[in-house]
């Protein structure tokens, strides 16, 4: 409305659920189609294109196969020296809670180990409507995953980078997603920023540089993070094999 009111351009980049789930939204679909007929620019992608053309989006408006900026003066490697070797193996999720975000099964496979023993640290930034649901998660976990558990809500995006070079370990187990064209950019920003990435398989099949990755060389997969038994013995690996990493 302002963008109309003022005459200046609008370019406009929407996500994957703004199609497919809240465009389709009887209350909201007028205010979106409003918007993207004043957008003078829409990037997409052609899978997106015939639905909003259906809608009565003029296709000249549409940008396709425009590539997401990582400045490298923001994502980038850790340095070496930044490592801690005295404290314990650090795990880090951050996301928009959801049931299908991993955030449940993460809590309950590391309670498991860590009840066993094992040490590590788990930082989880989120939010979200249900986000009280994970503080509430975590108190009813094991005493020793409650002291080595730091749970923050959502934080700038400028500070996402600091957070993951600030974790050995960081994960994506999203899976059993319910918006199909949804493509996160969390793996690359873990990737980008030299942090372990371990990473669900539906979002591996996702990724567009998946012939990059190689299972526990790059990167570690889980097939499916539902199983808490086999993602309990994926976080005993992972961890392992970080600890020897900072022993060579």
């Amino acid at each position: 409305i302002l963008a109309d009111y003022l005459d200046i351009p609008l370019i406009t980049r929407h996500a994957g659920s703004d199609i497919s789930r809240l465009l389709g939204n009887d209350k909201l679909r007028s205010a979106y189609a409003y918007a993207l007929k004043k957008s003078t620019r829409i990037i997409t992608s052609p899978a997106t294109a015939k639905k909003l053309i259906d809608i009565g989006i003029d296709k000249n408006k549409f940008s396709f196969n425009v590539r997401d900026l990582f400045p490298p003066e923001v994502y980038y490697k850790k340095n070496i020296m930044e490592e801690n070797n005295n404290q314990p193996i650090s795990i880090g999720v951050y996301n928009k809670f959801g049931k299908s975000k991993g955030i449940e099964e993460i809590i309950e496979a590391l309670d498991i180990i860590a009840k066993e023993g094992f040490l590590f640290s788990l930082k989880i930034v989120s939010g979200g409507e249900f986000f009280s649901f994970v503080k509430n998660k975590i108190e009813a976990s094991s005493k020793y995953l409650q002291q080595m558990t730091s749970v923050e809500s959502f934080i700038h995006p400028f500070d996402i980078p600091n957070f993951i070079r600030g974790c050995d370990i960081v994960c994506d187990l999203e899976h059993k997603f319910p918006v199909i064209s949804h493509y996160p950019r969390i793996p690359k920003e873990i990737l980008m920023c030299g942090s372990c990435l371990v990473l669900s398989e539906e979002l591996y099949q996702k990724m567009h540089f998946r012939y990059m990755l190689k299972n526990m060389d790059n990167f570690v997969l889980v097939k499916d993070p539902s199983d808490i038994v086999e993602l309990s013995k994926t976080w005993i690996s992972t961890i392992a094999s970080q600890y020897l990493k900072l022993i060579e």
